[in-house]
């Protein structure tokens, strides 16, 4: 990670975005692929359940947009570059977000929810959101100046509040199911006929 008074390399820009942004992000995972609604150890279980009604499903639990250094060209690295490279990553990571997951059952009276529950999950890059905005001066590194580790955590923290706000872009999965019960009851009186 760049720190003051040390020389910026690429793995010190690649580490600083790694610390400040992506660990952040991999942190707030609730729901993944092995831990859902739909889980086997989960009280409700709906066939399909949260990776179903998701299109293209959940992913594991630590994505990854392959931070390295080859996204830095040149031996120069100027500030256009890590602007450009520490956006792309972050839009990669705005597929992380929140899910509203809420089960409801029919019965003869109406609707019973059993289960409603918003969590932060990684989804499929399907569900990626539009382009992270410029920041104002302050944040967004000038190509034409030197770039140091107080402008690059500037910059880091700046990328993080951006997407801690699409973050709360909340994709709802409200499937309506029969409750099992009725749903044994009407099977059962079927075979009867």
């Amino acid at each position: 990670m760049a720190t003051q008074g040390t020389n910026i390399t690429k793995a010190s820009v690649i580490n600083t975005f790694t610390a400040n942004v992506r660990t952040a992000i991999r942190n707030e995972i609730v729901w993944d692929s092995g831990n859902n609604p739909n889980s086997p150890n989960s009280r409700s279980t709906v066939s399909g359940g949260l990776s179903g009604q998701v299109t293209g499903g959940l992913q594991t639990g630590s994505p990854s947009a392959g931070e390295s250094t080859s996204g830095l060209p040149g031996s120069v690295v100027d500030a256009s570059d890590i602007w450009s490279l520490f956006v792309g990553y972050t839009n990669y990571y705005s597929r992380v977000r929140k899910v509203r997951f809420r089960i409801r059952y029919r019965s003869d009276s109406g609707y019973t929810t059993d289960f409603d529950q918003t969590r932060v999950t990684s989804l499929s890059g399907s569900y990626a959101q539009s382009s992270i905005s410029n920041p104002a001066d302050a944040s967004r590194p000038d190509a034409t100046e030197s770039i140091d580790a107080s402008d690059l955590d500037t910059l880091t923290t700046y990328l993080k509040n951006q997407w801690n706000t699409k973050r709360d872009n909340t994709v709802s999965v409200l499937p309506d199911t029969c409750h099992s019960s009725c749903h044994s009851s009407c099977h059962s009186s079927r075979g009867r006929r």
